[in-house]
């Protein structure tokens, strides 16, 4: 048996969760699953494009359609060959850059720290020049 105070913590945990999970839903799930049952369908015209498209319920010949598709398949291929290239590549480099960050040896973290920190600075500098030599 839980005493009072934890159930009234639980409740409060739950009254300041609701706007948040209210939110993601409206701003995420809704979305996603309006997307997917979008995807069921597909619009037909009639004739040569006068009067009114409906909306038909396709199934899943969209998916066939295009995974059937050769320039779907070659696309695909590209995006999962890039994805797999690409994620580990920025974890590793984050991983390096943070562990460089944290390196014991002081002039050596004063540098990673600047080298990290520049690419911030310098368009803000460049701006100021600009706005110098404008208004001389």
């Amino acid at each position: 048996m839980t005493s009072p105070s934890a159930r009234a913590q639980r409740r409060t945990a739950a009254l300041l969760l609701a706007p948040f999970f209210a939110l993601f839903t409206a701003v995420t799930i809704a979305p996603l699953v309006y997307a997917g049952w979008m995807s069921l369908f597909t619009t037909r015209t009639s004739g040569l494009g006068f009067g009114g498209a409906e909306e038909v319920f396709a199934g899943v010949d969209n998916y066939v359609q295009a995974l059937s598709d050769p320039a779907f398949r070659s696309g695909f291929v590209t995006i999962a060959a890039y994805v797999a290239v690409y994620i580990p590549v920025m974890i590793g480099g984050a991983l390096l850059l943070a562990l460089l960050l944290d390196t014991a040896l002081a002039k050596a973290r004063a540098f990673f720290q600047l080298a990290l920190f520049l690419p911030h600075a310098v368009p803000g500098l460049i701006a100021a020049l600009i706005w110098v030599y404008l208004y001389t």
